[in-house]
C-alpha cells in the first residue's frame, strides 16, 4: 500500500482524531458531532475550516461547533454567490444574443462555424453536452449538422461563453456594451465553477493572492474598494462578478440580491463570539461585507 494514503476511518475514528488535534466538544457533545458528520455534512469538508484557526502548541483549541457553523455560512454564501452567477450568464447570454442580432454583418450560422474554429475543444464539449441533454434530445437532432447561434448560446455553459463573448468582441471590436463581460468573465467563471462543484470558500482567502490589472483597480476604485482587498484572488474574482452583475443585471436583481446578502451577513454575525478573538476570520468578513454589499447599484 502506498504509504501516503490514508485509512478510511469509522466516525467514532473521525471524532477521536479530531480530539486529539485540540477540536472541542463542549457546545456540540460527540453523539451530535456524529450525527453531523453523518447526516448534515461530511469530514473533509467540515474539518478544512480548522485552516482559518492557528494551533497553539499543536492543538487548534476550537470547538467542533464552530466549524460546523463555518459550514453553514459558508453553504450560504456558496448559494448566493452560484444565484449571482447565473443572474450573471442569463444576462451576459441576453446582451450577447441582443448585440448579435442587431449586427447585421453577422450571420447566425456562420458565427457558429467560426468559433468552432476560434475554440473547438469547447465548440465539441458543448455540442457533446447538447447531444447528452435528455430534455433538450430534439433540439439536438433538429439542429445537430447546423447549429445556430440561439441554440448553441441556450447550451453552452459560463466558461464557453466567455471565449464567445472574447471572439465577438476581437472580431468586433467597436462593440462596447461586452466590454466588461471580455475583460472579467474569465475571473467570474471561476466563483461559478467553485459554486458548482460545491468547493469551500472561505479557507484560504488571505493566503492566495496576485497582482490585480490596473482595469480591475480601476474599477475598484470607483466604487471605494481599495486595492488591499482585491490583491486576494477569491476577494478579487469575486469582486469581477459584482461588476458583472452590477453591469447586466437590472438594479432591481441587484437590490433583492443585496437584501440576501445583507440576511446572509446578520446570520454570520449570530455567533460571532466564536471569532471575535480571530482577525483572520474578522478580516475575511469584513472583506465579503465590502465587496458584495456593491452588488447594489444606488
Amino acid at each position: 500500500m502506498n504509504d501516503k494514503r490514508k485509512q478510511l476511518l469509522s466516525y467514532q475514528a473521525l471524532i477521536d482524531k479530531m480530539a486529539a488535534n485540540g477540536i472541542l466538544f463542549n457546545i456540540f457533545d460527540q453523539n451530535t458531532a456524529k450525527d453531523i458528520l453523518q447526516t448534515r455534512n461530511y469530514y473533509y469538508k467540515i474539518s478544512s475550516y480548522r485552516k482559518l484557526f492557528n494551533k497553539i502548541d499543536g492543538k487548534y483549541n476550537i470547538e467542533f461547533a464552530t466549524l460546523a457553523d463555518l459550514a453553514v455560512i459558508d453553504m450560504q454564501i456558496r448559494y448566493f454567490l452560484m444565484d449571482i452567477c447565473l443572474d450573471v450568464e442569463h444576462s451576459i447570454k441576453t446582451a450577447l444574443m441582443d448585440v448579435i442580432t442587431k449586427n447585421p454583418k453577422v450571420d447566425g450560422y456562420d458565427i457558429v462555424k467560426d468559433y468552432a474554429v476560434y475554440n473547438p475543444i469547447g465548440f465539441t464539449n458543448t455540442k457533446n453536452a447538447l447531444s447528452k441533454n435528455h430534455y433538450l434530445k430534439n433540439v439536438y437532432i433538429k439542429h445537430k449538422n447546423d447549429i445556430p447561434i440561439w441554440v448553441l448560446i441556450e447550451v453552452m455553459d459560463f466558461g464557453n461563453l466567455c471565449y464567445l463573448v472574447e471572439m465577438y468582441c476581437d472580431k468586433y471590436p467597436s462593440n462596447k456594451r461586452l466590454k466588461k463581460a471580455k475583460q472579467l468573465g474569465k475571473y467570474a467563471r471561476h466563483i461559478r465553477n467553485a459554486c458548482a462543484h460545491s468547493n469551500v470558500i472561505l479557507v484560504d482567502v488571505l493566503e492566495q493572492t496576485l497582482s490585480p490589472s490596473s482595469s480591475i483597480t480601476s474599477l475598484a476604485s470607483m466604487l471605494n474598494i481599495s486595492r488591499d482587498i482585491i490583491k486576494y484572488r477569491k476577494i478579487h474574482d469575486i469582486f469581477s462578478l459584482v461588476v458583472l452583475h452590477r453591469e447586466y443585471c437590472s438594479k432591481a436583481l441587484g437590490k433583492q440580491r443585496f437584501k440576501e446578502f445583507i440576511k446572509i451577513a446578520k446570520r454570520a454575525k449570530k455567533h460571532e463570539y466564536y471569532y471575535k478573538q480571530n482577525p483572520k476570520i474578522v478580516e475575511i468578513y469584513i472583506n465579503f461585507v465590502k465587496t458584495l454589499v456593491k452588488i447594489s447599484k444606488k
